[in-house]
């Protein structure tokens, strides 16, 4: 027995039972003659592997929005939930295995999110939980230092349905590539540099980030050239940034100039897609809005229509 819901539109419930084949006389003319009703269900094959689903954590102080998220993500995941800091690091300290990512408010009562963030960052089995931060403040300022502390990703509230799917899938991929073998790593020194992600790793992907942004819509630049001016040879630069980030120099790439469209989306300096396509080098303006859609859930045409 389950069920499917849709905000807005109602729910479907489902029963499901099993199917028996009977011999000449009806079942029902069988049961009419029988004392006790007993029917032989078909044996459930036993050997077949039960689908686990990943499971997000949603620490959310609003009732309603703590709900609307779990109906939005409960098709593709298990969902748990906690009404502040407090009762999520109760549930993170006590659960296993931990959640596969965190939704997080910073703003809640009895522990806020920043305290349970540092509480997170200071565990060696927590610190590198995918999390993204449930953010009301629109400045661009507050965004990154959101980023720069360690955060994945942040929403801006209010926010889609498609948005939040599409931002939960998007580090859950990415999360899960990260725990793959990296090339020539020893795996006793890569398990330890993946749960001891430091401040200086977090300050180098800053200034990796600042000369990204720095070359946006020159066509000429290449991650060859970062490397170069990093003084680390390419292959280095590949490893580590797929090491502290889970994705490759280019999807990593591509992922900063996507933010930064949406910044400037946000911030109302352009007017039009081609605009924006242009600005961030991208000739293809349909294969931009793809990357975008991707991203985050909706078009940058939506995301224009939002805010206009």
């Amino acid at each position: 027995m389950w069920a499917t819901s849709t905000v807005g539109k109602g729910s479907t419930f489902y029963l499901q039972l099993p199917y028996v084949e009977t011999d000449a006389v009806p079942l029902l003319a069988t049961l009419e003659t029988r004392t006790t009703t007993e029917i032989s269900l078909p044996k459930t094959n036993q050997n077949k592997k039960t689908i686990v689903k990943p499971t997000v954590l949603i620490v959310e102080d609003n009732a309603d929005l703590r709900q609307y998220m779990k109906l939005s993500l409960s098709d593709k995941y298990d969902i748990l939930t906690a009404e502040n800091g407090q009762v999520a690091l109760d549930l993170l300290t006590t659960k296993q295995p931990s959640p596969d990512l965190i939704l997080l408010d910073l703003m809640m009562p009895v522990m806020d999110g920043k305290v349970l963030l540092q509480k997170i960052k200071s565990t060696d089995k927590l610190r590198t939980l995918p999390i993204i931060v449930l953010t009301a403040q629109q400045t661009v300022e507050v965004k990154i230092e959101t980023l720069r502390i360690g955060i994945d990703d942040y929403l801006t509230k209010p926010f889609v349905e498609k948005e939040l799917l599409a931002r939960v899938d998007n580090l859950i991929v990415n999360a899960q590539v990260r725990k793959q073998p990296i090339a020539e790593t020893p795996t006793e020194q890569k398990e330890e540099q993946l749960n001891n992600l430091t401040a200086a790793d977090l300050e180098w992907l800053k200034m990796v980030e600042e000369k990204m942004l720095a070359q946006i819509g020159n066509s000429q630049f290449k991650l060859s050239d970062l490397a170069h001016d990093l003084h680390i040879s390419m292959r280095s630069f590949q490893q580590k940034i797929k090491l502290l980030t889970g994705q490759t120099p280019k999807k990593y790439q591509r992922q900063i100039l996507l933010h930064e469209a949406r910044n400037i989306l946000k911030s109302g300096r352009v007017q039009t897609v081609s605009e924006l396509s242009y600005r961030l080098g991208f000739e293809d303006q349909h294969y931009f809005s793809g990357l975008y859609k991707k991203q985050f859930g909706v078009t940058p045409r939506e995301e224009l229509g939002r805010l206009g």
